[in-house]
């Protein structure tokens, strides 16, 4: 597994039928295929570059307009799987750094910028649910690092006008700890 991709799309129904169109045109692994608020499907897949690539190119194919956002990561650092999947192993939270985007393929990507750009550990990728649509990552480690890496994670989502807000905060309270894990 050394690519993701992810598809956005504003239909449940159309969603679906992009997933399976995606399945049957390249060997992918299906990692998250779910509803999301407010009435969106996000797909998110893995495997080697090239499926992912070929499934990615057959699902903005069949989406049409019903595509929000897309985004195929090549060499996806391994933080965000486990980060996505909620089994992120962390110690103490030096500092907390977070960065909220509009959708879930900007979050991934930012989480992405993020991992890579400074040493930090990702706590949770928290994509859409609930959430009116946006997406967000929490990340710690040394206040410098945490800085560096939510500045590169904000870089493309602000670019691409997908960046609703981002926060660093140096040694957050230890009550503040039971609401993040």
């Amino acid at each position: 597994m050394n690519a993701a991709g992810i598809v956005e799309v504003t239909s449940i129904a159309k969603g679906i039928e992009i997933c399976d169109h995606m399945i049957k045109t390249s060997e992918i692994d299906v990692l998250e295929a779910i509803p999301m608020c407010p009435g969106k499907y996000v797909i998110v897949i893995s495997g080697e570059v090239a499926n992912v690539k070929s499934s990615m190119e057959a699902a903005a194919q069949k989406a049409g307009a019903y595509l929000i956002d897309s985004l195929l990561l090549a060499d996806i650092d391994e933080q965000v799987f486990k980060a996505v999947n909620s089994t992120s192993s962390i110690g103490k939270i030096e500092a907390l750094g977070m960065i909220e985007t509009f959708s879930v393929a900007s979050c991934i990507k930012a989480s992405d910028a993020a991992a890579k750009a400074a040493y930090v550990e990702l706590i949770e990728v928290r994509l859409s649910r609930g959430m009116g649509g946006k997406s967000y990552v929490l990340l710690t480690g040394r206040v410098g690092d945490v800085k560096a890496a939510v500045e590169a994670g904000c870089e493309d989502a602000r670019k691409e006008g997908m960046l609703a807000a981002f926060s660093v905060i140096p040694s957050p309270h230890e009550e503040l700890h039971r609401f993040i894990y």
